[in-house]
């Protein structure tokens, strides 16, 4: 395996800082029901998996669909999402958050 040189590394760390600063915008969005800024943390569009939960396949929806649905359903409920016990793989270029 090779050493990373420094632009590698810092590139690495930049990809990480991105990743966490997603996943703590989209907990913070969620729990304020900050609906807009929740649905900006998605790619458009953004896979849907409910399958444990509701038995249906997963779907693919515009990150404004999800808004709206977020807004309807999930927001009488209240949530506090505590993230710190995540690490992010950065492998082949496709930086990847693991919840441990």
């Amino acid at each position: 395996m090779a050493v990373p040189d420094e632009k590698q590394k810092l590139q690495t760390l930049w990809d990480e800082r991105a990743i966490t600063h997603s996943m703590l915008k989209f907990a913070r969005s969620r729990d304020t029901q900050d609906w807009i800024a929740h649905s900006d943390c998605f790619t458009d569009p953004v896979n849907i998996d409910f399958k444990k939960f509701t038995g249906l396949n997963e779907v693919r929806v515009s990150p404004r669909l999800w808004e709206s649905f977020a807004e309807l359903i999930l927001a009488g409920a209240t949530r506090h999402h505590l993230l710190g016990t995540f690490t992010i793989d950065v492998q082949g270029g496709r930086p990847t958050p693991v919840l441990t």
